[in-house]
Formats: structure tokens, C-alpha cells, sequence
């Protein structure tokens, strides 16, 4: 269905895009004014110029320009000739050149500060919303919005200036026109009329192939992700033509939109370029046969309809850009709105930084459900502190959800979990999770160095503490005996390391915080023997240090339990 674009939604476009670039807005639009008013001025200024210096027989004493011109001569103290004319000329030319400068560099900033100030917006957003929002996202979508769709917003901010702008030019040269002669100046608003009539249809198909275009750039991102992150999948199958196929029907889908955008802007282009020269021979033939305008007077309008025309011809272009870059501004603000971004909002009850966790977590009547889908049905237990507590159960019955409530990023929708007799959905989670290390079943490590990925959990940690955590994980041997030790790079999300190595890292990671609480949620799942082995030896020397919560097949580390929790 197609979205009508109204004046109140370009005008709250313009407040929401702009918002941070005002000044820097008026300045650009200001200057674009003046070069449209002044257009020309420095050839205009030649003549008179050569006049006054004696190279031109045209001069005469009552010529009112020439003689202004040349008072301002002498109050500047500039002799009158060929040399100093000359000079005037350049500086002036030399000014029209600095002040295009000046135009360029502040429409970039503009440009800049739009598009980064919508990234920031949408990776602030997204870093503090809810995770039951972020678990309803399409993480292509935000990619797509954060590098396709802020790009447009940029562009769409420096249409609106344009637009703007070649508006009120065409308003200043119609008032001018009015003035001279009324019934020419409406013959000349006729064209005007006539092309917005033509354009509106036109209009709305920029503005259909501009939601295309988001929702195509929106598919190419999640088929590129899709790409990258099976790709060993892929090679494995044989399917590199499939997958190649697909890419290639879509580029070249995206390329059909991007050619029915440029013909249907050309072809706006192509008739108001018509309609304006069967409308100037028209306006000639009434103002010379029927209305007898006056020579002079008609050159006038001409010069003033060449002004015109290119003015009208650009804030057309203006629009339908406008209107082609709109949807990606819809698309964003929507995205920014589903993020909902109230988590880390100050706030929470209980907790100061000197909090410890000596008391027991305990889930009173807690009921959880994905939407129709019940997860948790009323249940009831304590997870004990300072103690080693297992849980087991099948596959879907909710153990992972409950790592989840208990790390506040999903709220019961029943019941209570409870620490220390506090909810832990109103503690300040800040304070909370500072005193959590978690290490979940797939274990995510930054395309940096061991080091930066130990330290990204714990900045002020010295090396005698990395290395007690590496110790402590079971890691600290393999560690050293790499070439480059801490600063060993593990690749694109470990894949330098074996699925051990980077299950012990992340395991140093958590441990690294000085966590009260470490969770292990399905830690030893994707490792071999001999690596769980050391991750089991890890956890039982850390028994009695912290409450440790682990979630477990393997019998191997339920038998060390101190509380087992039946799921």
C-alpha cells in the first residue's frame, strides 16, 4: 500500500534531520541564496568596470552603474584603470571561489554529522534495549540501517537544503516578475503548474522505488551475513553456484531499482524541459503579438525566466530525491522506535557498588513464556551461594531462560526471582551484572589479541591478574606457548584457537571480573575429553570462592555438584 507523503511528515523529516546541523543548515542555505540572487554578477560587473578605465565607448555621464561604480573607486583609494579594474574583477571571482569552498566543505559536514549522528543513534539504541527487543530484531536490518539506510539520511538532509533553497528562489524571481508585468508572471507560473501536475504520478513511484530500494538493501545485508557465516557450510555442500546465484539475482535486482529511479527522475527531467519550451514560445508569442510588451521590458522577463527555470528544475530533482530517500528515513526512525531503548535507565533499588552476594537466589512461582509457548510453568528453587549448582534437564525446558532471568535480560511473567529477598528485575543491573562472569555455550571472542579480549572485560586488570584468570580457567600453559602469548590474535571470533582453547579463554574472561556469580551455560558442550577435563579441574578449584551455576549434559561435572537443580 502506498504511504501518502504529506507537508507535516517533510516538516517533522526536516526538524528530526537537522536537529544537530541547524546552524550549519541556515549558513548553507543562506549562501545558496545569495549565489542564486547574485548569479552571474562578476561578467554583469565587467562592462561598467571597463567603462570606467576608458576601454569601452559605451560609458556615457548619466550611466547611474558606472557612475556608482566609480565613486567606489575613489573612496577606496583604487586608481581607475586597467590594472585596478582588473584586480576588482579577480577579487571578486576570487570571493565567488572561497565562498563555493566555504558552500562545499559545510554541505559535507553537514552531510557527515547526519549520517554519523544516525549511526550513533541506532548502535546507542540498540546497546540499550531490552533483550527481548533486540531477540525480535533482524540483525541484517540493523546492519543494513547502520550502513546503507544512514548514508540516505545524510543525502536526504542536503535535499531538503536544496529544496528549500530553489524554492525560495523561485518565490524571489516570481515576486520580481510580478512586479514588471502581473499577466506575464502568471503566464510564466503556468509551466510551474502544468510540470507539478505531470510530476505527481511520477512522484509517487520515486517514493514506491525508494521503500524497494530499503527493502532490497535490507535482503543483500542478511544475504551477505547468511554468506559469511556458513560459508564453510556452503563449501562443504557444494553449493557456492547455489549461493552465488542468489546474490547475483539479487544485485541484479537492486540494480533494476536503482535504473527505474534514474529513468523515472529523467523522465520528470525530460517533460518539464518540454512544457518549459513550448511555454517560452508561447510567452513570447502572447507578450510580442497579442499584449505588445514592451522590448525592453521583455528581455527583462527572459532574464528572469533563464533565472527562473533552472531554480524550478532543481527544486523538482530536489523533491523527487527527497522523496526517493524518505523511506530510509522511516525505516530507521521505526527501527530506533522498536529498540525501545529503556534497560539502562537509571535507576534499580538494593544495590551499591559494596553489594556482596552472600544469600541465595531464589525463583518463587517464576512462569516464563515466549509469546503461546510456556517455558516455565510456576517453578520453584534456590540457587545456593558459594556452592557449585547444576542443571540438568532435556533440551527446550527452559535452563537457558533461566540463565536469562537471572542475568535480568528477560522478566518473568509470573512469580519473582529473588536475591537476598530483592527482585532482581529492580536492581540497578549496572551494579548487578558487575558482579556476574558468564561464559555461554558458544563462546564469542573479538577479532583482537588474547590480551585486548581479557581486558575487554576488566580494563584496569594488570598482567599478574590476566595471567592468575588464564590459571585459574585452565589456559595459562597453551597461552604461553603460543609465539606471541597474550598478544596471540585469535581471529574473527576465535577462529584462530580450537573450540577448547576458546571455551577456556572465555572461561578466563568471566573470571577475570572477580565475579561473584560465574555461569557457565552449556560450557562443555562442543569440547573434547580432554578439554573438559581441564575445564572441570578449573571449576573445582574455584569451589566456596563464588557461587558457580553451571548448565550441563555431561555427567562429569554434574557429579562435583553441591546443589542439583531438576528441570
Amino acid at each position: 500500500m502506498r504511504k501518502k507523503v504529506g507537508v507535516s511528515q517533510l516538516g517533522h523529516t526536516v526538524i528530526s534531520l537537522l536537529r544537530d546541523v541547524r546552524e550549519r543548515s541556515v549558513v548553507s542555505l543562506v549562501i545558496m541564496i545569495f549565489q542564486g540572487v547574485t548569479e552571474g554578477v562578476g561578467l554583469l560587473l565587467i562592462i561598467p568596470l571597463l567603462s570606467i578605465a576608458g576601454l569601452s565607448s559605451s560609458r556615457s555621464t548619466g550611466h547611474e552603474l558606472v557612475d556608482h561604480v566609480e565613486n567606489w573607486f575613489h573612496t577606496l583609494g583604487i586608481p581607475v584603470s586597467l590594472t585596478g579594474v582588473l584586480m576588482i574583477y579577480v577579487g571578486i571571482l576570487g570571493a565567488y571561489a572561497l565562498l563555493n569552498y566555504y558552500h562545499s566543505m559545510n554541505t559535507a559536514v553537514i552531510y557527515q554529522k547526519v549520517v554519523q549522528g544516525w549511526r550513533n543513534t541506532i548502535f546507542r539504541n540498540l546497546t540499550h534495549a531490552s533483550w527481548q527487543n533486540i531477540q525480535s530484531l533482524k540483525n541484517s536490518d540493523v546492519q543494513s540501517a547502520l550502513i546503507n539506510e544512514s548514508r540516505k539520511l545524510g543525502s536526504l538532509s542536503n535535499q531538503l537544503i536544496q529544496f528549500t533553497g530553489a524554492v525560495i528562489l523561485v518565490v524571489f524571481y516570481l515576486v520580481i516578475s510580478g512586479f514588471i508585468s502581473l499577466e506575464l508572471t502568471l503566464l510564466t507560473l503556468f509551466p510551474l503548474i502544468v510540470m507539478f501536475a505531470i510530476s505527481r504520478p511520477l512522484n509517487r513511484k520515486t517514493y514506491t522505488l525508494g521503500q524497494s530500494s530499503v527493502r532490497f538493501n535490507q535482503r543483500m545485508q542478511l544475504i551477505i551475513q547468511e554468506h559469511l557465516a556458513a560459508l564453510k557450510l556452503v563449501k562443504s555442500y557444494r553449493k557456492e553456484t547455489q549461493h552465488l546465484d542468489t546474490f547475483d539475482q539479487l544485485s541484479r535486482e537492486v540494480e533494476k531499482q536503482s535504473l527505474l529511479y534514474t529513468r523515472a527522475n529523467q523522465i520528470s527531467r525530460l517533460l518539464f524541459e518540454i512544457v518549459a519550451a513550448v511555454i517560452i514560445a508561447l510567452f513570447l508569442y502572447v507578450s510580442i503579438g497579442l499584449l505588445y510588451t514592451d522590448y525592453l521590458e521583455l528581455i527583462v522577463f527572459i532574464f528572469i525566466f533563464a533565472r527562473l527555470y533552472p531554480k524550478a528544475l532543481k527544486a523538482a530533482n530536489s523533491f523527487q530525491q527527497i522523496l526517493n530517500f524518505l523511506p530510509a528515513h522511516e525505516t530507521v526512525v521505526s527501527l530506533c522506535q522498536q529498540m525501545n531503548p529503556k534497560e539502562n535507565a537509571p535507576g534499580g533499588i538494593g544495590l551499591t557498588k559494596d553489594f556482596t552476594i552472600d544469600q541465595e537466589i531464589r525463583f518463587q512461582e517464576v512462569s516464563f513464556s515466549y509469546g503461546d509457548q510456556v517455558v516455565l510453568d510456576r517453578k520453584s528453587f534456590s540457587v545456593y551461594a558459594r556452592q557449585t549448582n547444576v542443571m540438568v534437564g532435556e533440551s527446550g525446558v527452559g535452563k537457558s531462560t533461566t540463565i536469562d532471568l537471572i542475568l535480568g535480560l528477560q522478566k518473568s511473567t509470573a512469580g519473582s526471582v529473588l536475591v537476598g529477598g530483592l527482585p532482581i528485575s529492580a536492581l540497578d543491573m549496572a551494579v548487578w551484572r558487575g558482579k556476574i562472569g558468564y561464559v555461554p555455550q558458544d563462546p564469542f571472542l573479538f577479532n583482537r589479541s588474547i590480551r585486548e579480549n581479557l581486558l575487554w572485560a576488566h580494563t584496569d586488570a594488570d598482567e599478574a591478574e590476566l595471567k592468575k584468570a588464564l590459571e585459574h580457567a585452565g589456559a595459562l600453559k597453551f597461552v604461553e606457548q603460543l609465539p606471541a602469548g597474550l598478544d596471540t590474535q585469535v581471529g574473527d571470533r576465535g577462529a584462530q584457537l580450537s573450540g577448547g582453547e576458546r571455551q577456556r579463554i572465555a572461561l578466563a574472561r568471566a573470571l577475570v571480573r572477580k565475579p561473584e556469580v560465574l555461569i557457565l551455560d552449556e560450557a562443555t558442550s562442543a569440547v573434547d575429553d580432554e578439554n573438559e577435563e581441564l575445564i572441570q579441574n578449573a571449576l573445582a578449584g574455584l569451589k566456596g570462592k563464588m557461587t558457580i551455576i553451571i548448565v550441563a549434559h555431561r555427567s562429569r561435572l554434574i557429579d562435583q555438584a553441591d546443589h542439583v537443580i531438576r528441570f
